[in-house]
């Protein structure tokens, strides 16, 4: 119980503080508006931990306590502050049925989580004992990642779940298995709710149908990189789905602020999220919201400054037995007769129905109709990052030295849950425009 109200309260505090005082993009609903503060407080915490630990600053318990309570203070100062009057629209009231449909899987989720323990073998073997490893060496350079205590695999792999997990371990003085695991089960829960809470603000019906059928995805119960896991893969889908749709905020400068924020997390939480930081970015552009020199510098620098701390920390550990994807794209030419093989195992998984139903089928389906119609300026960012992000993946698959398809087998249903939350934009502007269709009478 402790652990639980550490991973709710820490990342809730630190979420609520920042949004409020950059007047980042978050839902009207107030569910899914605490949703996005969790999602922003673990992108937040995982950034500042990163950035004291490239330092060389001790990552003890009093940083574990001074982030949270100086957000605290931060957010009493706004509060009895007082500000200019805004006028915000009242949250859309919500069908019975559909939010009853997207409830109930969410919450036996969170009855699963408090009966099952960690089962997938690379939480328990590869992310729980990075953790650990900070908790006990307080630094992100010590002997555990210089590969002086035994395994430690996927040894320059970005940290910022494992750095919030570090936090969680410290503050309840527990560092088994199971501490951190209400953060990953927090996580996957806060994405949907977050990323629901943006589409309904703009298509109130389409929004709440399209997630009452997304919350039903086996892929959610996955053992490997579902909810109940210690994979990275959630917090990408939650981070993806924040940075493409605060980009279509009618705030535009907080939404490019908390799209850049998204982006700067994206990079830290695992390899791809480069990847999908570089097709935010590249959204943005298609959609036209760079539209000016300082807004190019509040999206892409904090980005920057995100792969730059990665780097400067990777340089201080060795290299585990990760492939180095830098050095393959060297021989992408004289691997393209893999890709046509990298593009079928991927999109012969999308297609698997015992894990995703007809999902990206209809997203593709959905895509091509909308695309057919007047509607297509609105679904240009979530194409973008969807195709963009697709191409990578395959080319990844195309350049590596794995077996393609043992390789599809284990990655590609993670790969895709990662993007979720674009698909699901999709088919809710397909889903609106068919709902708005003129009838013609004969």
């Amino acid at each position: 119980m402790i652990a639980l109200l550490i991973t709710a309260l820490v990342p809730l505090t630190t979420g609520c503080a920042i949004s409020r005082a950059l007047h980042l993009c978050v839902p009207r609903a107030i569910i899914a508006r605490i949703a996005s503060w969790f999602l922003i407080g673990v992108a937040s915490n995982g950034l500042l931990l990163y950035v004291l630990g490239v330092l060389g600053i001790r990552l003890g318990a009093a940083v574990y306590i001074i982030i949270p309570a100086a957000s605290a203070v931060v957010l009493l100062v706004l509060l009895v502050r007082p500000s200019k009057p805004t006028v915000e629209r009242p949250p859309q009231k919500e069908a019975l049925l559909p939010s009853f449909l997207f409830y109930v899987p969410l919450l036996l989720l969170f009855c699963t989580a408090a009966i099952l323990p960690t089962r997938d073998y690379d939480g328990r073997v590869t992310w729980i004992p990075k953790a650990r490893a900070i908790v006990r060496e307080q630094t992100l350079a010590g002997p555990f990642f210089q590969g002086r205590l035994g395994l430690n695999l996927h040894n320059r792999y970005p940290l910022l779940l494992p750095l919030n997990v570090a936090g969680i371990m410290t503050l309840s003085g527990r560092d088994d298995s199971e501490t951190g695991r209400w953060l990953y089960v927090l996580i996957a829960i806060s994405a949907l709710l977050s990323a629901r809470g943006l589409l309904v603000d703009a298509y109130p019906v389409a929004g709440v149908w399209v997630f009452a059928g997304a919350a039903w995805l086996p892929v959610l119960l996955d053992i490997e990189g579902g909810a109940l896991s210690a994979y990275s893969d959630w917090a990408v889908c939650g981070l993806t789905g924040l940075g493409a749709l605060s980009l279509a905020s009618e705030n535009h400068r907080g939404g490019l602020r908390t799209a850049s924020l998204a982006m700067a997390a994206l990079v830290l939480t695992k390899s791809e999220g480069t990847a999908i930081a570089i097709a935010i970015f590249l959204a943005a552009l298609a959609a036209r919201r760079l539209r000016s020199r300082s807004d190019w510098v509040v999206l892409g620098a904090p980005t920057l400054f995100a792969a730059a701390l990665l780097a400067k920390w990777r340089a201080t550990v060795p290299a585990a037995y990760d492939e180095q994807y830098g050095i393959l794209l060297r021989g992408l030419l004289s691997s393209r007769a893999r890709f046509p093989g990298a593009v079928g195992e991927f999109f012969r998984h999308a297609g698997e129905i015992h894990e995703w139903g007809l999902f990206w089928p209809a997203t593709a389906i959905a895509l091509l109709l909308t695309l057919l119609t007047a509607r297509r300026s609105q679904v240009v960012i979530p194409a973008v990052v969807l195709a963009v992000t697709t191409v990578a993946y395959l080319i990844a698959y195309t350049v590596t030295s794995w077996n393609i398809a043992e390789l599809a087998a284990v990655s590609t249903n993670r790969l895709l849950t990662q993007l979720i939350v674009p698909a699901c934009w999709i088919l809710v502007i397909a889903f609106d425009t068919a709902s708005h269709a003129p009838i013609r009478q004969s």
